[in-house]
């Protein structure tokens, strides 16, 4: 029995630990990657800021575009691909930062008719973090589980007796010793159970004892004089 209640608590610990660990770890896995996009389209809107602060009344970028401010905003191992308006090309190009990191993130921001921006970036900071995170949430399930089989064992160790000391006291009703017991467990559920199998018992044991006298009585009445 104790094998049993072990067996079903782990079970329930390990169904919970993995419909909360799953989505769990998926959330946070795309959380990283947000946040990072978040971060990438955030210094996209402050160069677009910058490059049409250098715009003329004409919308036209006149004399070249300073970078300076722009190359603090790419990030490391990054590129920045500036398309912007000049009185010679509409569509003037401009890369600012490294070569173009393996397998990057992109993200890109129309300026309209002032141009556009494309940020590349290297993934693999990323792709760490998540890892990370994964083995986070991973220890976290894992810790959960422990903990839950702990509560189990306990668990286990206080019920498995209980419930045979019940079972034995109905078995020997069943075989005739209608002797009260008055030990309780502290399980309201036990207790009550302990509690009806006495009552039984007084009652059986009473009737039994009637049903004597009446049986005691009837011979002494039937016996010739």
């Amino acid at each position: 029995m104790r094998r049993r209640i072990l067996n079903a608590v782990l079970a329930a610990v390990l169904l919970v630990a993995l419909l909360l660990g799953l989505p769990l770890a998926f959330t946070a896995y795309l959380f990283v990657e947000d946040t990072t996009r978040r971060d990438l389209r955030d210094r996209l809107e402050r160069m677009s800021d910058e490059i049409i602060a250098q715009e003329g009344t004409d919308g036209l970028v006149v004399g070249g575009l300073d970078t300076s401010s722009l190359r603090l905003l790419v990030p490391d191992g990054g590129r920045v691909v500036v398309v912007y308006p000049t009185p010679e090309n509409e569509a003037a190009r401009l890369d600012i930062g490294d070569v173009t990191p393996t397998n990057p993130l992109v993200e890109s921001l129309s300026m309209g008719t002032s141009g556009s921006l494309r940020v590349e970036a290297p993934s693999e900071g990323m792709r760490i973090l998540q890892r990370q995170v994964l083995a986070a949430v991973g220890f976290l399930v894992l810790l959960s589980v422990a903990v839950g089989a702990l509560v189990a064992v306990a668990t286990a160790r206080r019920l498995a007796f209980p419930l045979r000391d019940v079972a034995a006291r109905a078995a020997r009703l069943a075989e005739g010793d209608f002797k009260p017991v008055p030990q309780r467990h502290s399980i309201v559920e036990l207790d009550r159970v302990s509690d009806v199998l006495d009552s039984a018992a007084v009652e059986i044991s009473g009737r039994l004892q009637r049903e004597h006298s009446l049986v005691a009585t009837s011979l002494i009445n039937s016996a010739p004089a």
